[in-house]
């Protein structure tokens, strides 16, 4: 069920949040579209808790910070009888607007050349005798819809005592085409509206732009769920790269030796979103440089586990 959020700016002067300017003293109501991505900023928070911006819920004004957050965040359940907190079930499967998202378990990732679910790398490592490490990429389609990695289970065979594993997210470089009279240049390794105007840069988008983002707002781009814009200003949430980009490690060389026969659950309230262009990069570090073996699956929340059904 959809809520009403509106925001009211009271700074007393006109102000920009999440691409948006609201006058000084106006409401603006957050179109259900934008609302994840109002929730997930930070100045949004901020000017929340400071009074700068009145969360509304279209009769009223939330005179209390945090029920005003709460209701942006479509916190509505009841209060615990055990103090200001909310009385929730646990989980870390995502809702969105408009999508429906299922459970599944996996050890392969998808074939995204020829469009098979289940059809690409699997999640296996075996490691052998002068190989210092070894890695595999696992991949999701972005034609079969979103998909968030959600909790992992790993087992090792005759991994050695220093053995060690990592886990990390990275998105793949975008890929760019590189002629005259193009739009766009490089600052470094990071894509940019060309300073010399329309038609004078040097590179062009060769497919579907790879968003990474940049935690410091000083990045040259913004995305609202729809549409790419530019900011010339450098305030951006996102950057784009012509080189990979190390995005999240949430298992950071991890003794091997710890799930060697036993597997090894890595649960979490938490869930990756696994946009198109990223991928999961499992590495195994052969310290012992030993013959061992690494297998595992994923838990994850897609949109769609078959082909679209007509």
């Amino acid at each position: 069920m959809s809520i009403t959020v509106k925001v009211k700016n009271t700074m007393g002067v006109d102000n920009t949040w999440v691409g948006q300017t609201i006058q000084a003293g106006v409401y603006f109501t957050i179109p259900e579209s934008l609302l994840i991505a109002w929730k997930s900023d930070s100045e949004v928070f901020a000017s929340i808790g400071s009074g700068e911006l009145l969360v509304n819920d279209g009769s009223s004004d939330f005179t209390d910070p945090v029920e005003g957050w709460n209701w942006l965040e479509g916190d509505t359940l009841p209060k615990s009888e055990i103090g200001p907190k909310v009385w929730v079930h646990e989980s870390g499967k995502p809702v969105m607007p408009g999508k429906q998202f299922v459970v599944c378990w996996t050890s392969n990732g998808d074939d995204i050349t020829n469009h098979v679910i289940g059809g690409g790398q699997k999640f296996e490592i075996d490691n052998e005798i002068g190989a210092s490490t070894k890695s595999i990429d696992i991949e999701f389609d972005p034609e079969f819809g979103f998909v968030y990695m959600h909790e992992a289970y790993i087992s090792t065979s005759l991994a050695g005592v220093n053995d060690r594993l990592s886990g990390e997210v990275w998105a793949k470089p975008t890929p760019l085409q590189t002629a005259s009279n193009l739009d766009y240049e490089l600052d470094g390794d990071k894509v940019k509206v060309t300073s010399g105007g329309p038609g004078k840069g040097t590179h062009g988008f060769n497919g579907t732009p790879i968003l990474v983002p940049n935690h410091n707002k000083v990045g040259y781009w913004n995305y609202d769920g729809t549409n790419l814009t530019y900011s010339s200003a450098k305030t951006g949430a996102y950057d784009i790269y012509n080189v990979e980009k190390l995005v999240h490690r949430f298992v950071d060389k991890m003794y091997a030796r710890l799930c060697d026969g036993v597997p090894l659950v890595f649960e979490s309230e938490d869930s990756i979103k696994m946009p198109g262009g990223y991928l999961l990069r499992v590495t195994a570090y052969n310290n012992s440089d030993t013959a061992w073996y690494l297998f595992g699956a994923l838990e994850c929340y897609r949109e769609f586990t078959v082909p679209k059904l007509t």
